[in-house]
């Protein structure tokens, strides 16, 4: 006889274990659900990269078992965008953005087990910032300068939060500074120097500081030069009334301002300009006067010229000179020149060498009975000349000295 007890009681015990492999099942599910739910915000979300259309950013890893990320950019830390693609990599490049601006960036993590998606939360936004364009070739330029000093100034570049100013010296680019100006002074350089700088504009967002790839090189950049110096009378013609003056020549000057002045100090014409760099001049309609000059250098900007404080010399030619014999010497005698201190007078055998000083006074004529230690000797010729010496403070000033007059000694 078919004992139904029996058969109740295994069903009873199959209808168990099915619970207990359901329970079982659903509670490995649910468990594996909870791990796959929770993958943290992604930490240390930076910026380490950025161009005129582009910016990098990177994370820290989220721990999981199948971890993916995704990226979403803004413009206001409002509205958000997908990158466009999601990754497994620390990292993503984001293209197609506009130079000189902020971005905002966040990501987040998600458990990618298929057919499941399980995200975490967004990590907070940061600002991200794509560099400046460059600033246009010559739109930077020099507009001030002083002996030590040169002053720069620049069309400003769209979205620049500041520039860099670089120095050029043999093709190595030297820090200088940094200003949220377009324009930068810098200091302790040498008067009459020429020097060349570069700038790049940047726009710092977030933490993160870009850069333009490429600076914009001003050139002859330009110090005022020291005042002109050794100011002298080269050459004078007194048959002709003309003298040329001579002075060191300021190596970066693009020219030089002259003026005249009488012995009484009154100006005489106009100031002369040079649009140069030389080291001479002359002047006409000199009469037998000692003249006071004065020089200055200038550099030519764009914004004008800056010069030198004026240098002062005093001018004069040489006087004429008549000589002859006179008894055991030579009588020489010349013309008196307005505003000397006295006259030096020199001897010599010889036409182009030899010069010996003869005597210094304040008269206009003098004898000569010796040249060097030895007396004058019959039926040779010597050469004389004389020099106007005007003393101004404790410097003396001289005459040209560029003719010779020659006695026959009978």
């Amino acid at each position: 006889m078919y004992d139904y007890d029996k058969m109740n009681l295994h069903t009873k015990r199959y209808k168990r274990a099915g619970a207990i492999m359901v329970l079982g099942f659903l509670l490995a599910l649910f468990f594996s659900m909870s791990a796959l739910a929770a993958p943290g915000a992604p930490s240390g979300l930076r910026q380490t990269y950025a161009s005129e259309g582009s910016a990098k950013v990177v994370w820290n890893q989220v721990m999981g078992s199948s971890i993916r990320y995704e990226v979403e950019y803004s413009q206001d830390n409002r509205n958000w965008y997908s990158v466009g693609y999601t990754m497994t990599s620390l990292d993503c490049s984001k293209s197609g953005l506009t130079a000189g601006m902020t971005y905002y960036f966040r990501v987040r993590a998600y458990e990618n087990q298929y057919p499941n998606k399980i995200y975490g939360p967004w990590s907070a936004g940061i600002a991200v910032a794509t560099t400046p364009v460059q600033i246009p070739y010559q739109k930077v330029i020099q507009t001030n300068a002083g002996t030590s000093s040169v002053t720069l100034q620049w069309d400003k570049s769209a979205g620049a939060t500041g520039y860099n100013v670089y120095q050029i010296e043999s093709n190595q680019e030297i820090y200088i500074g940094k200003t949220a100006a377009n324009t930068y002074t810098i200091n302790n350089l040498k008067a009459g120097g020429t020097y060349k700088y570069k700038v790049y504009p940047e726009r710092s967002a977030g933490g993160y500081t870009a850069v333009a790839s490429y600076g914009t090189t001003v050139y002859d950049v330009k110090t005022v030069p020291s005042s002109v110096k050794n100011i002298f009378t080269d050459y004078g013609y007194a048959n002709i009334k003309k003298a040329s003056i001579q002075w060191e020549r300021a190596e970066n000057a693009n020219g030089y301002e002259i003026a005249l002045y009488s012995a009484k100090n009154k100006k005489i014409g106009s100031t002369k300009v040079i649009n140069y760099n030389t080291n001479s001049y002359t002047f006409s309609n000199i009469k037998k006067d000692f003249y006071k000059v004065k020089v200055r250098a200038y550099i030519q900007l764009k914004t004008g010229k800056k010069y030198s404080s004026w240098s002062t010399s005093y001018i004069a030619i040489q006087p004429k000179v008549e000589g002859k014999k006179s008894g055991t010497g030579i009588k020489v005698s010349w013309d008196k020149i307005n505003g000397a201190t006295n006259y030096t007078v020199y001897i010599s055998s010889k036409r182009n060498s030899g010069y010996k000083k003869a005597t210094t006074t304040k008269s206009t004529k003098t004898i000569i009975k010796k040249y060097g230690s030895s007396r004058l000797k019959k039926g040779r010729t010597y050469y004389i000349y004389v020099i106007a010496n005007k003393k101004v403070g404790r410097k003396t000033y001289r005459s040209s000295d560029n003719y010779t007059y020659q006695v026959r000694y009978r």
